[in-house]
């Protein structure tokens, strides 16, 4: 299992880098199947937070909801259709406003 999960990381890097490729391959194979229709879709917000303080490019400090004070967050942006199947998500740093998104 560990040598598994070793090759996993290991290909994160790569599959982060091939994540538009991937979410257009994936569309398409859905829309194929379901005959996917994105005239109405619904764009989930969400913070995952971290036993940590070690800040880095998306980890950030905020006051985050609950009591996970002074831990570092990142904010994550769901894109579903109208059956609640992905159809893309981005990540953001854990500091990024949430009024700013609604804005654009």
């Amino acid at each position: 299992m560990v040598k598994v999960l070793k090759h996993l990381y290991r290909s994160l890097s790569f599959l982060a880098s091939q994540k538009n490729r991937l979410e257009e391959h994936l569309y398409k194979q859905i829309a194929k199947k379901l005959n996917r229709n994105l005239a109405v879709a619904f764009y989930y917000m969400t913070t995952y937070y971290f036993e940590s303080v070690a800040v880095d490019t998306l980890k950030k400090i905020r006051f985050p909801k609950g009591n996970n004070v002074n831990q570092v967050q990142v904010v994550n942006g769901l894109l579903i259709d109208e059956n609640g199947i992905p159809a893309s998500y981005e990540l953001f740093p854990g500091n990024t406003n949430v009024k700013y998104w609604n804005q654009q």
